[in-house]
């Protein structure tokens, strides 16, 4: 039985590291991204002076305002949100199943 709940602990620090590193990969590469000083010198709109700059650390997008309303989004990373959602949900699976073939000892 001891097996089991091992085997059952083995991926939990696996996919919380995979997380962690997912998304501190995407924050970096938000750092990074040049998207704020690309709108400001109006290569993604025309005609219309840049409002503000918003950035989304869930999504990891770069959203740029315009004066007349207008957006533009970047994401940088679509790839890491799904990643961090997965590999959390299955630490969360694999710490359920440990707990469950704990106390079924």
């Amino acid at each position: 039985m001891r097996e089991k709940l091992t085997w059952a602990l083995v991926p939990l620090p696996v996919l919380l590291a995979v997380a962690f590193f997912a998304y501190a990969w995407g924050i970096g590469l938000l750092g990074v991204s040049e998207h704020g000083e690309a709108c400001q010198k109006g290569l993604h709109h025309e005609g219309s002076p840049l409002k503000e700059v918003r950035t989304d650390l869930w999504r990891l997008t770069s959203t740029c305002a315009f004066e007349d309303g207008a957006t533009h989004v970047e994401q940088l990373t679509p790839w890491v949100p799904p990643l961090v959602a997965t590999s959390l949900a299955g630490a969360a699976a694999s710490g359920a199943i440990a707990t469950w073939a704990y106390r079924r000892r």
